[in-house]
């Protein structure tokens, strides 16, 4: 393979659990992605794509911020500190992954998450329907 196609693959950002020490969030740099992914201390994954999201709000309450936007049928609220740069990494769209707190210590200069709640609101949203031309 070319140099060039070989600096490409090997760029590539490791994932939380990848890494020895907690990561609250993933970001890719300067490369726009399709999503992320929300990790769960559990296990499980939450996937949301850039398109659909809607609702993205950081706000600061009583002196704790909370990031939360919809996606549609979630809601997500994550409650905790300097999560501007998730924010930030969401407008960008160069996040990949956010991760709730799992008991590994913590990489140094992180944004905190304290709280991550995701939450399904009303009926889940069917994927749109594919339109069909019918012969005339």
């Amino acid at each position: 393979m070319s140099n060039a196609i070989n600096r490409i693959l090997s760029a590539g950002a490791k994932t939380a659990e990848e890494t020895n020490e907690y990561r609250s969030f993933i970001d890719s740099g300067q490369r726009p992605q399709l999503g992320f992914s929300v990790t769960h201390a559990n296990g499980d994954i939450d996937g949301f794509l850039y398109h659909a999201l809607d609702n993205m709000q950081l706000q600061t309450r009583n002196g704790a911020e909370y990031l939360s936007f919809t996606h549609r049928s979630k809601a997500v609220t994550i409650q905790g500190e300097n999560l501007r740069v998730i924010f930030r990494a969401m407008m960008r769209h160069t996040l990949m992954e956010i991760c709730e707190p799992d008991g590994r210590p913590a990489a140094p200069n992180m944004p905190t998450i304290m709280r991550l709640e995701v939450t399904t609101v009303g009926e889940p949203v069917p994927p749109p329907a594919r339109l069909v031309k019918t012969a005339s």
